[in-house]
C-alpha cells in the first residue's frame, strides 16, 4: 500500500490513511474473532505501516501532542517506542482512534440483521469521538428511505474522492462480512462533467443527479410539504419566494445558481421566522436532519428523483 507523500500530509488526511491502513485488521476481528498474524508481523504489514506513519505524525509532520515543532527524523522505530513511553502512548492513542473508525461503522452494521445493502456516502465519518454533523448525509438518506428499504444501511465515508476511492476500505471490508451484501457507492454531483458521471458509473459509482442533497431537501415541493405540516399552506408561495431570495444572494457572491447549500442558512432562518418554527433543528443542518428528511415521502416528485439517483432503478 503505497505511503502519503509529504505533501499531502494535512492531519486529516493522514489520519484517514490510519483507517485505511487498520481496515484489514478490523475486518478480520469482525469475522475470525481476532486479528490475524497477517495483518502485523512484518515491516511490510499494514500494521507496520500505520505504527511508522502515526509515530512519523508525532516526530517528523509537525502534529504531535506535544513538541510539534520539533523535527526528529527516526531511524529505528522499535528502539524509539519502546525507550519513550510516552511517545509509545501517543502513537498508540493515535492507532486506536483510528481502528476505532471502521470499528463503529462495522458493529453498526453489526447489531443490525445483515443488511441486504449498504450504501456509502458521502459525509463526516463515525470515529471515536462523533461531532454533531457526524454521518450527516448517512443519516439523512436512512430518514428518507427507512420505511420503504428497512434493510438499507447508509454510510458516511467522507469526502467525494474518499468515497470514490474507497479510502477507509468499507466497499472492500463490507462484503466479506456478510455474503450476497450489495455495496453502492453515492457521490455529489458538484461540478463534475458529463464524462465524469459516466466514468464513475462505469466503476460503479452513482452520481446525484443535483449538485448535492440540500438541493433536494430545499426543492419547493418539500418547502410546500414544510408549510402544509405546520396549517400555513398559504406560506408555501411567500417560502419558496424566500428561497429564490437566497440563492439570488449566493449568486451575487459568485456561487453557483445551483448550489442551495450556501443558501441553506438563509432559507432556514426565514422559513423559522415565517412559520414560528420550533424545536426544527438549531442550525440549518440540523433542520435539514431533524425536519426536512422526513417530509420526502414516496409518491412525491423529489422522492422519486433522489430515489433513482440512489439506487439507479
Amino acid at each position: 500500500m503505497e505511503q502519503p507523500r509529504d505533501q499531502e500530509a494535512t492531519e486529516d488526511h493522514l489520519e484517514k490513511m490510519l483507517v485505511l491502513y487498520l481496515a484489514g485488521r478490523v475486518a478480520e476481528e469482525q469475522i475470525l474473532g481476532n486479528a490475524a498474524a497477517g495483518s502485523g508481523g512484518s515491516a511490510q504489514s499494514d500494521l507496520a505501516i500505520a505504527t511508522r506513519l502515526a509515530l512519523d505524525m508525532e516526530t517528523r509532520l509537525g502534529f504531535g501532542e506535544e513538541m510539534s515543532l520539533i523535527y526528529l527524523d527516526v531511524k529505528d522505530v522499535a528502539w524509539t517506542l519502546l525507550s519513550h513511553k510516552e511517545l509509545a502512548r501517543r502513537v498508540n492513542s493515535r492507532l486506536y482512534d483510528a481502528e476505532g473508525v471502521m470499528h463503529v461503522a462495522l458493529d453498526d452494521l453489526a447489531a443490525l440483521v445483515a443488511p441486504k445493502q449498504v450504501v456509502i456516502c458521502e459525509g463526516n465519518p463515525m470515529g471515536s469521538v462523533p461531532g454533531k454533523n457526524t454521518e450527516h448525509d448517512a443519516r439523512i438518506y436512512e430518514a428518507i428511505f427507512a420505511d420503504e428499504m428497512p434493510d438499507t444501511t447508509f454510510i458516511s465515508a467522507g469526502n467525494s474522492k474518499e468515497v470514490q476511492n474507497d479510502f477507509i476500505g468499507l466497499a472492500t471490508v463490507l462484503p466479506k462480512l456478510a455474503s450476497g451484501m450489495k455495496i453502492i457507492r453515492l457521490i455529489d454531483l458538484d461540478d463534475h462533467t458529463l464524462t465524469d458521471i459516466a466514468a464513475f458509473k462505469s466503476k460503479g459509482i452513482n452520481v446525484l443527479s443535483l449538485r448535492h442533497l440540500e438541493a433536494y431537501l430545499y426543492d419547493d415541493e418539500v418547502l410546500t410539504a414544510l408549510c402544509d405540516s405546520v396549517e400555513r399552506p398559504e406560506k408555501a408561495a411567500d417560502l419558496i419566494a424566500a428561497k429564490g431570495a437566497a440563492i439570488a444572494s449566493v449568486v451575487s457572491q459568485g456561487h453557483p445558481a445551483d448550489d442551495i447549500k450556501k443558501a441553506a442558512g438563509n432559507i432556514y432562518v426565514e422559513a423559522k421566522k415565517m412559520l414560528s418554527l420550533t424545536q426544527a433543528g438549531n442550525d440549518a443542518p440540523a433542520f435539514a436532519r431533524n425536519t426536512l428528511s422526513k417530509l420526502i415521502k414516496p409518491g412525491m416528485a423529489i422522492y422519486d428523483k433522489l430515489r433513482k439517483d440512489v439506487f439507479g432503478n
